[in-house]
């Protein structure tokens, strides 16, 4: 699931490299702005929760699966299950900020026509 997200991403990245213009389905005007900042703040809303969930389960595996670190470190399984913890802590303040964002771009886009 997560793989079809990213795809869809790069399908939005690539429809939106030219301004909205007649004969692009999805991409034609400055509503169609509007409706592709709501589904990307829609995301905002919803990845964290993502990301909430995959702390979680770092910090508790299943079964009592005890983590082993490789060869590539030297630090501790623990260590970097807290590194981890962290950087997803830190990367679902920042989608909420994301979204915040969002919200205002997609309102002030919400006054404009052609």
């Amino acid at each position: 699931a997560a793989e079809l997200a990213a795809e869809a991403l790069r399908v939005v990245n690539r429809l939106t490299i030219g301004a909205p213009s007649p004969g692009v389905p999805g991409w034609e005007e400055v509503g169609d702005l509007y409706r592709v900042l709501g589904e990307l703040h829609l995301l905002t809303e919803r990845l964290p929760q993502a990301l909430a969930q995959v702390a979680h389960h770092l910090e508790r595996p299943v079964e009592d699966a005890r983590y082993r670190s490789d060869s590539g470190t030297s630090e501790s399984p623990e260590s970097l299950v807290a590194t981890a913890v962290m950087a997803l802590e830190d990367a679902e303040r920042d989608v909420r900020q994301v979204g915040i964002n969002l919200s205002a771009a997609q309102s002030a886009v919400a006054h404009l026509y052609t």
